[in-house]
């Protein structure tokens, strides 16, 4: 019997592209998933239904009856508890090995690049703040029990889906403000920073699994309002000709021919709803959110009474006028903590 055709599957998003405060987090998540021979309804697209009810995209109770996926924003709102949001991470990223004590541990994992230095970017050094997001995490069994997670993973494997890892760049303000005026604007960062990452996962998983796969797809949100993306597919990865498929408001896609495999790039409006942008979806936020704990922490310590902020624009702008002060006594430069764009 001829085996099922296996393709890796990439899914990127991002969390923080709005505020003025804290970091643009972009992650990606890797997949293998046994695509069935109806073109018109791939597995990539229609994993989520297949894995419900033991995946969903909401909030659980605790003990929790299923494992949170899905938009992050459908399972966690600033201010409530981050657990939901970090047990699917933490339920995923367990099945290849890494298990997580703490926040700091999560950053050293998935996002090794970021160490922003000590004396210009204070606020995001360890032990800045007090929450569920940077205190150590609690045991995964707490939050979902054995015989959950068990059923979890004997729905994951029935539907013919395997994970294989998951990468994040977090970019401070400083860089931030430094990247977007080198692109002319923060839609082309982000755009270019996503892809960029892509293109490096990709690399790395099809050279670890070039014998198990038959065909690749990477899947993007859309930026903004965009619907083109050949050139800026090609500026990334300039040894690959993208041929357009289609493109409209709602999704464009693309083929290229790339390390001896069939290459379809597709960016999806809310493409979040498809499960391996939402892990990609829960991990930058879940990031984010640890960071921006971080980042209130140490503003409170110079200023107690301080309320907290998400770092998006009306917000922002109380917060600011409230450290600003505090900035210009420790000579620290705006464009360190405050993003122009």
């Amino acid at each position: 019997m001829k085996r099922p055709q296996r393709k890796l599957v990439l899914g990127i998003d991002e969390a923080g592209y709005g505020p003025n405060l804290g970091p643009l987090v972009v992650a990606c998540s890797a997949w293998i998933v046994e695509e069935g021979r109806e073109a018109s309804n791939p597995a990539a697209e229609s994993m989520l239904g297949r894995l419900s009810p033991l995946f969903l995209p909401k909030s659980p109770q605790f003990p929790a009856k299923h494992v949170p996926m899905g938009d992050s924003k459908a399972i966690y709102t600033s201010g409530d508890s981050i657990e939901g949001l970090s047990m699917g991470v933490r339920f995923w990223l367990r099945q290849i090995g890494i298990e997580f004590s703490s926040f700091q541990s999560v950053l050293d994992e998935i996002a090794p690049s970021f160490s922003p230095s000590t004396a210009d970017l204070a606020w995001y050094q360890p032990n800045q703040g007090k929450s569920s997001a940077s205190e150590p995490l609690r045991e995964l069994v707490e939050l979902l029990p054995v015989a959950v997670q068990r059923a979890a993973l004997k729905r994951a494997k029935t539907a013919g889906l395997q994970f294989l890892g998951v990468s994040a760049m977090a970019i401070d303000e400083r860089r931030f403000n430094l990247d977007a005026e080198r692109f002319g604007n923060k839609a082309s960062l982000l755009s270019q920073t996503s892809l960029s990452l892509a293109a490096e996962c990709l690399d790395r998983f099809v050279h670890q699994h070039a014998k198990t796969i038959d065909s690749i797809h990477v899947y993007c949100d859309k930026h903004g309002g965009r619907s083109r993306y050949q050139a800026l597919l090609m500026h990334v990865m300039p040894d690959v000709w993208f041929d357009v498929v289609h493109e409209a408001p709602e999704r464009s896609d693309y083929l290229a021919r790339r390390s001896e495999f069939d290459l379809q790039w597709s960016f999806v409006a809310k493409g979040d709803r498809l499960f391996a942008s939402a892990l990609a979806s829960m991990t930058a936020k879940w990031i984010r959110e640890g960071l921006m704990a971080r980042l209130n922490g140490y503003w409170q310590a110079h200023l107690p009474n301080l309320k907290p902020t998400a770092g998006y624009p009306v917000d922002a702008k109380r917060f600011r006028a409230e450290i600003e002060p505090i900035a210009q006594k420790q000579k620290i430069p705006i464009e360190n903590w405050w993003r122009s764009r």
